[in-house]
């Protein structure tokens, strides 16, 4: 349920602040009495960047805060669980951490930053429930030098204060962690094992569960692996990120974004469906479990909300498909390959990039004490938003880019290496000329020309077999992705087989002519003896391909047969015209 309001929460994490300053709020809490029914009373809750954890945080944070109690109707009579009270509702102490924007430098940065965000967390419950526990005697607390003994020694004079419980918020939990794990895993190694601070520290936490001190925990984060590393040192807590029962309680669901959807166009007079479909392309795909077990996909919450932010206030779709923050977080893919073998992860890129999906096995539990292996490696892939669980193929999952979005940033990826690697420099200037030119005047020839190119200096690089019809896709879909003039897609279904590439009109962009690409490559040794007949095959596929695209067409279509030889050279260019 969505309670209609006008202003959308477009980077709002703070939960109060939705409720009572008139912002729509998505209503996730069922899922508060769904988790004090399960039984489970710690919990481990991982979505990617982004995802609405900070928010879902701040709502248990005021659901359960006995200092908030007065505030109660006012913050959820709107909502559900306004209507559905729990028995614990506004009955614990709150103790809330985030681990963000941790110095990791060095390990001694690391350690006092983290120590520091202990302290913060500490301060903040002795301000809060200074009525109950009194202000003096935290010296020994504050005062400490590690963050284990910190957190002893206040648990330690809350118990001997008060016999009320703890209830423990912990968010962005792993976010130190995960940028030591691309940089300094050797120190991440030494912070989670016996002698560690973070292991103490947890170690302290489970101690004051065991004690009855802390009676709840709910953590987010990212990726299981410090959870997993802690191992028995912090083995209470029950991760819920792949259970479907609790699939959509991050995230927006199809339903919630067609209804929030429709509440933006409803004031902007727009069409609500050709919105939503936009959005459903852009954003929409990520699921967390199994698809026989899955109840639908998900769409990136503050996504979703950037774009309709910026079209109620425009009056049409953003440019940009993404905020420069969002695509910071999520433009970090390069980072996992340092935990990994370089080649073996640049083949599951490369198989998603041409083939849009590879298959495997998602970790049960990671262990640092071995070498990364390929499961390993998807499974981060999944955890940071990068992959999505598509189906099941024998006792294997098959996984692919949720979205165009996150497709984009593969592709991004792909020229930064071409350009690391063998020093490839594209002009962009140059290349969005080019597009203009393939846009408004239905001309190709400045395309070739610059693939034609491109191809060459990758080409004299690398060893040439193997290389075919998909790595030669591969990167005329990267140098395509450099502009953002078109919506591209690739591998769509048509009659006996998949159209290499539709260059679609994405709004608010105008264009004169959209563009069905169909790719052919030969190798030098067969290019006189199989030329007229690849020629003759292609023009007879872009034929049936445009046929079958033509009604999804929103402009003159126009086709090209492009082929290339083992020496880059593009050997032949046809177009059609959208009048066969």
């Amino acid at each position: 349920m969505i309670l209609e309001r006008r202003k959308l929460p477009y980077g709002i994490p703070n939960f109060p602040g939705i409720a009572e300053e008139g912002y729509v709020y998505v209503d996730k809490t069922p899922y508060i009495q769904k988790l004090e029914a399960l039984g489970e009373k710690y919990i481990f809750y991982l979505r990617p960047r982004k995802f609405g954890k900070s928010l879902f945080i701040s709502t248990l944070e005021y659901y359960y805060d006995l200092k908030h109690a007065d505030k109660f109707e006012r913050l959820f009579g709107d909502f559900y669980i306004g209507r559905n009270l729990t028995s614990l509702h506004n009955s614990y102490m709150i103790l809330l951490f985030d681990f963000s924007g941790i110095n990791t430098e060095t390990e001694e940065t690391t350690l006092k930053g983290f120590l520091e965000k202990v302290k913060s967390g500490i301060r903040r419950f002795i301000g809060n429930y200074a009525d109950i526990i009194g202000e003096a005697e935290w010296n020994s607390a504050l005062s400490a030098e590690s963050p284990e003994i910190a957190m002893s020694n206040f648990l330690d004079f809350v118990n001997q204060k008060t016999d009320r419980q703890i209830y423990l918020l912990i968010d962005e939990y792993d976010h130190f962690a995960n940028e030591l794990l691309a940089f300094r895993i050797d120190m991440f190694k030494e912070l989670v094992s016996r002698t560690g601070f973070v292991r103490k520290f947890y170690e302290v936490l489970k101690t004051g569960a065991r004690n009855g001190i802390i009676d709840r925990m709910f953590i987010t984060g990212v990726t299981p692996i410090t959870l997993d590393s802690l191992t028995s040192g912090f083995n209470i807590c029950k991760n819920l990120s792949l259970r479907p029962d609790f699939h959509n309680m991050l995230g927006f669901t199809e339903e919630e974004t067609f209804e929030l959807t429709g509440q933006v166009c409803a004031r902007c007079g727009d069409d609500h469906e050709k919105v939503y479909r936009q959005m459903t392309d852009y954003y929409n795909g990520y699921r967390f479990c199994e698809e026989r077990s899955g109840d639908g996909k998900l769409f990136n919450p503050d996504m979703v909300l950037y774009y309709l932010t910026e079209y109620e206030a425009r009056g049409y779709p953003p440019s940009n498909l993404i905020d420069v923050n969002v695509a910071s977080d999520y433009g970090k893919i390069g980072n996992l390959f340092r935990l990994f073998e370089f080649e073996e992860g640049r083949e599951i890129i490369n198989s998603l990039m041409e083939k849009d999906t590879v298959n495997g096995n998602l970790t049960v539990q990671f262990n640092l004490e071995r070498d990364f292996e390929r499961d390993d490696f998807l499974s981060l892939l999944l955890y940071m938003g990068f992959i999505t669980i598509e189906g099941n193929v024998g006792d294997e999952q098959t996984f692919r880019m949720p979205n165009y979005v996150i497709k984009y940033l593969y592709y991004k990826y792909m020229y930064d290496i071409l350009e690391q690697e063998l020093g490839l420099r594209v002009k962009v200037s140059e290349l969005r000329s080019t597009l203009r030119e393939l846009a408004y005047e239905g001309k190709i020839d400045g395309l070739a020309q610059m693939v034609e190119e491109f191809l060459q200096k990758v080409l004299s690089n690398r060893d040439l077999r193997g290389f075919g019809e998909s790595h030669l896709k591969v990167h005329i879909l990267t140098l395509l992705h450099l502009s953002r003039l078109y919506y591209i897609q690739s591998e769509l279904e048509a009659e006996r087989g998949y159209l290499d590439i539709f260059l679609r009109e994405r709004p608010p962009f105008e264009i004169n002519y959209e563009w069905v690409l169909e790719l052919k490559y030969l190798r030098k040794e067969e290019l006189e003896r199989e030329l007229e007949r690849v020629k003759l095959e292609g023009e007879k596929q872009l034929r049936s391909y445009m046929e079958k695209i033509r009604p999804q067409a929103r402009y003159p279509l126009k086709g090209a047969l492009m082929l290339f030889t083992g020496a880059g050279e593009c050997a032949f260019v046809k177009v059609m015209s959208d009048k066969l």
